[in-house]
């Protein structure tokens, strides 16, 4: 049985429940006079940027504005679960108001602005590669702040230390008392928010994550010997905590491994993500005779 489990599990309950994560602190750098480019994939926190030459997808720090396209199972879950955070009673109104959120960009965006980046990669279901970013508009202002002061985002998201110093804790509190003021004056999505329902609806969000955590240690625990990582299935792969479908079809198009170690050279397992798998891995002794 490996010892680690228990720290994982936690680990992910974490995730699941905590409305932020801390990114590693990589430099930001500093890309001027961007400009939005229109996509039918933006949204209120993310979208398409040009700036110095270079055509990025950006991801927002800090805040979650409402999903604007249910297209697979995934986002039908977070729209129920961003119904819940706000309190709207009828899920499909989440989708309207995202557009709402959307738009709210789009105009704020339509002058050239700053954008504070450092390249982390923001997972999701999107098209092509997202990076986590600040933006810094026209008029000085942080975008994530605006979208949380009108009503039309939550605090909500990976955080890091800002582009002008402040930390992440300081920033988390700002956005927190701009929420709070939001909901106060009951603009943006908070026009919509029922009080009465949402205590009840955010304990069920929660219910329901800790049984999805629950679901999922009980499919870890399956791996009671760690898998030979030469012939081991990507099925198998995909039941160990933080290994998607795509990361287990690179993981055995690597094979053979002769070290653990070289499980670094695959695309998308940093050195994090490679000392929570480790645990869960081993190589046999004899040679490996195929890629399986």
């Amino acid at each position: 049985m490996m010892k680690n489990r228990g720290w994982i599990g936690l680990a992910m309950l974490f995730a699941l429940l905590s409305p932020a994560g801390v990114w590693a602190q990589s430099e930001l750098i500093m890309y001027r006079n961007a400009v939005l480019v229109e996509d039918p994939y933006n949204d209120g926190d993310s979208f398409y940027v040009e700036a110095e030459g270079k055509r990025m997808h950006l991801r927002l720090y800090f805040v979650d504005t409402p999903e604007t396209v249910v297209a697979q199972v995934h986002d039908a879950r977070r729209v129920q679960e961003q119904a819940r955070y706000f309190g709207i009673e009828r899920p499909e109104r989440i989708v309207w108001l995202g557009d709402q959120a959307s738009a709210f960009s789009r105009e704020i965006l339509a002058k050239p602005f700053t954008v504070y980046t450092a390249h982390a990669r923001a997972p999701g279901g999107s098209r092509s590669s997202r990076i986590y970013a600040f933006i810094v508009t026209s008029t000085g202002r942080d975008l994530g702040e605006l979208l949380v002061e009108n009503g039309l985002a939550r605090n909500f998201g990976v955080s890091r230390q800002r582009y002008d110093g402040l930390s992440h804790q300081e920033v988390d509190f700002r956005l927190r008392d701009m929420e709070i003021a939001a909901k106060l004056k009951r603009i943006g999505i908070w026009s919509e928010s029922n009080p009465e329902m949402i205590v009840n609806m955010r304990a069920q969000q929660r219910e329901e994550a800790r049984a999805m955590q629950a679901i999922m240690e009980s499919a870890t625990r399956l791996l009671e010997e760690p898998l030979d990582l030469n012939s081991c299935s990507q099925r198998d792969l995909e039941r160990i905590p933080g290994i998607g479908p795509a990361t287990a079809q690179r993981i055995i198009a690597s094979r053979p491994y002769r070290d653990l170690d070289e499980l670094k050279n695959v695309r998308g397992i940093g050195d994090k993500l490679y000392e929570s798998v480790k645990p869960y891995l081993s190589l046999p002794e004899e040679p490996y005779a195929g890629n399986g």
